[in-house]
């Protein structure tokens, strides 16, 4: 958290926030709050603190924040108005969290869907990937062909959609074989 004024002068700061961007407290009092954001983003910060200073309520937004060591993070940034009791501006209140982790899982999984799918399109054959209920995450092209589907829409139904109810008891017992035996079961209808 930082506190800061109109101008975007740094009055008080905690350890949390200045061991995020690399300084010790004594050295950020007086800095200002808009030299630690790219200049692309500066000014976009500048008028969302006017704003908030004005009283308009805003949303989180995303800043890309720069360390003492010039190093960059993504952090998720909230401002908050603190008012005398006659409305007056006092200060601004930063809140800023670190977001560097939460970016890098959200990559990962990216990056771990595209695999997924490139694998799933890299068969001829009819290929899903399900959730234990059956509801359907991936599929390949060649599945939606013989389902006559977009995949899209495939994606959220369950598998047990397209076959007929009968059939569909039996599938669903195979799944929980194969989930309870933690090996492929292999099956002809």
């Amino acid at each position: 958290m930082v506190i800061f004024d109109r101008d975007g002068d740094i009055l008080e700061v905690n350890q949390h926030m200045a061991n995020m961007v690399g300084y010790f407290i004594d050295e950020m009092m007086g800095m200002n709050v808009f030299d630690f954001m790219l200049p692309a983003e500066r000014s976009q910060a500048v008028d969302r603190a006017q704003k908030s200073s004005d009283g308009q309520e805003l949303p989180m937004v995303e800043r890309t924040i720069i360390r003492k060591d010039g190093s960059t993070f993504i952090g998720e940034a909230n401002l908050s108005p603190i008012n005398d009791e006659d409305g007056t501006l006092l200060y601004l209140l930063g809140v800023l969290r670190d977001l560097t982790e939460r970016k890098e899982l959200e990559e990962a999984l990216r990056s771990s869907e595209d695999r997924t799918k490139a694998l799933l399109n890299a068969s001829i054959d009819i290929a899903l990937l399900t959730q234990r209920d059956g509801t359907i995450i991936a599929g390949n092209q060649a599945c939606a062909n013989a389902l006559g589907e977009d995949l899209d829409i495939l994606i959220g139904q369950t598998v047990f959609d397209y076959v007929p109810a009968d059939v569909a008891g039996a599938r669903r017992e195979k799944v929980e074989r194969a989930i309870k035996e933690g090996k492929p079961i292999h099956f002809e209808d």
